[in-house]
């Protein structure tokens, strides 16, 4: 008699483990080179003060002298003097403000031969002046130190040396105070 074996009823088998998978790390990211700070500025060196001698210095004061105020004036024949107040002056009885610069100076005239706005007197860097007839009713005469005269046409320009005469009034540059 044949013996009947059963057939066999499958086993499961066990589930397979887990196998890990390894996961790969982020790379780090690169980190940036550090910047050098700027080596800080140097102190200034000290300054040494040396002590006073004596208290009584710290409050006394040194005069300086300095050279006194170079001032130009006109004189006239009878001594008045007008202060001229700029390199750059138109002369005349009642000038008015030229607007080119020059300063307006009235010269006092009893004759009454000035015109309104007569010349124009100029100081050079060599501190020489010159004289221009702004086209003036009497005229501009340069008188020279020799003697010699020289009359300027209508805005015709010269050098003034010694004195010069607007209409009948007869003036000179002097230069006080100052050096020279």
């Amino acid at each position: 008699m044949p013996i009947l074996v059963p057939e066999p009823e499958p086993i499961a088998a066990p589930a397979p483990e887990p196998v890990p998978v390894s996961i790969p790390e982020p790379e780090p990211e690169p980190q940036p080179e550090p910047v050098p700070e700027p080596a800080p500025e140097p102190l200034p060196a000290p300054v040494l003060v040396p002590e006073p001698e004596d208290e009584e210095d710290e409050d006394h004061t040194v005069v300086v002298e300095r050279a006194p105020k170079v001032v130009w004036e006109l004189v006239t024949e009878d001594g008045e003097r007008l202060r001229i107040p700029s390199d750059r002056v138109v002369l005349g009885r009642r000038p008015s403000d030229p607007g080119d610069g020059s300063v307006a100076l009235a010269v006092p005239d009893p004759t009454k031969t000035l015109s309104k706005v007569h010349a124009r007197l100029e100081r050079g860097a060599d501190d020489a002046w010159t004289i221009t007839d702004l086209g003036s009713t009497n005229g501009v005469i340069i008188l020279a130190p020799d003697g010699a005269e020289q009359t300027l046409e209508p805005n015709a320009t010269a050098r003034v040396e010694g004195s010069f005469v607007l209409g009948k009034l007869t003036l000179r540059i002097e230069r006080s105070g100052g050096a020279g």
